[in-house]
């Protein structure tokens, strides 16, 4: 049977059409202004090093990867991009949450960490902890027994996450194929927008996959075949409408 996942932690929820307090403890008044979400993918984990595919398994941070999570945050203030946050968000894993964690505290930004499995990798069933050069052969694989002479890289976003769940080695552990993962994601970024619509900027942990299926979802851009650990991807939404700034960019991991 399938999760189901709660769009947002029901105490944001609760905080939906609420002024939000900045630091000094007043009521922010923004309405009708656009809210920016900075979608940053979780730094370099263990089960990354080694080449493993991760889904919804879970792996620490490596040294990199704690390394390049404090810097994010400190470049989003010392570039100028964002001082603070009105309101952070991380997927339910140890990765998610200590990639936020370093990143906020780099900061000096004492916003509450939401933690939500809405926001979690998409589901790889049998494939996750398999080496990521095996997974794609395997994936090719099943395309020849099928008929399909294009290799896995070939094929849109949509018709790989499909792929993962129709090739599923191990059945018994699920796969999330594309519908569900983009509704499930979908329902994330309608429930912060909703939420914090008279915020000004708001901050959401995940993976990389999930991001690119958020992005190709909301057809607002044309999503990048990978993400690197650490990239930030930067949507603005106006009302009903969400828009590109950035994606998958590297200049606050890199600090350039």
């Amino acid at each position: 049977m399938r999760q189901r996942y709660e769009p947002l932690p029901t105490s944001a929820a609760r905080q939906a059409g609420a002024g939000h307090p900045d630091r000094a403890g007043a009521p922010r008044m923004r309405q009708n202004e656009p809210v920016r979400l900075y979608l940053v993918r979780h730094g370099q984990t263990v089960f990354n090093a080694l080449g493993r595919t991760q889904g919804w398994s879970d792996s620490p941070l490596t040294d990199v990867g704690r390394a390049t999570a404090a810097r994010v945050g400190a470049n989003l203030v010392g570039l100028g991009e964002a001082p603070s946050f009105d309101a952070a968000y991380a997927a339910d894993m140890v990765r998610h949450g200590e990639t936020a964690a370093l990143l906020l505290g780099a900061m000096a930004d004492g916003v509450p960490l939401e933690r939500t499995a809405g926001l979690r990798e998409t589901g790889f069933g049998g494939y996750e902890g398999m080496k990521v050069k095996a997974l794609w052969r395997r994936m090719d694989e099943h395309l020849r027994d099928r008929g399909d002479a294009r290799k896995v890289f070939e094929l849109s976003l949509r018709e790989r996450i499909d792929l993962f769940r129709d090739s599923n080695p191990s059945p018994e552990h699920e796969a999330e194929g594309y519908a569900a993962a983009s509704t499930r994601l979908l329902g994330v970024a309608a429930g912060i927008g909703s939420a914090h619509a008279d915020a000004e900027r708001v901050l959401a942990v995940s993976s990389g996959m999930a991001i690119l299926v958020l992005l190709d979802a909301l057809g607002i851009a044309e999503p990048p075949r990978f993400l690197e650990n650490g990239s930030v991807t930067i949507l603005e939404r106006d009302g009903d409408r969400w828009t590109a700034v950035e994606v998958g960019s590297t200049r606050f991991a890199d600090g350039a």
